[in-house]
């Protein structure tokens, strides 16, 4: 699995959550590129899911990660959830989604 703008989404038994990483430098938002992790982690279409605007301001998303010109951006993370999911997006652009818990 891989999302349009990212690293493959992977997901990891031990911790038994999903990751995949955004690439900066690619043409397609982080909130697409998180959006499309989810709908790959989820092995659903991408209208199952609410919209991400429901949950977090993808600009305001967009604004708190973006590079910094001559800096980078090595600390810091945000949690939302989305459908029945949690995202975890990290400064380094890591994208971690923790499935919905199996009580």
């Amino acid at each position: 699995m891989s999302t349009e703008d990212g690293d493959p989404v992977e997901y990891d038994p031990a911790s038994g959550v999903y990751r995949t990483n955004y690439n900066w430098s690619s043409p397609g938002s982080l909130s697409t590129a998180v959006h499309d992790a989810v709908c790959e982690a989820a092995d659903c279409d991408g209208l199952d899911l609410p919209p991400l605007y429901e949950q977090i301001d993808p600009e305001g998303l967009e604004k708190l990660f973006a590079p910094i010109p001559g800096s980078e951006r090595c600390t810091g993370s945000v949690t939302f959830p989305l459908g029945e999911y949690h995202v975890t997006i990290a400064a380094d652009g890591e994208i971690v989604i923790y499935p919905p818990s199996e009580d």
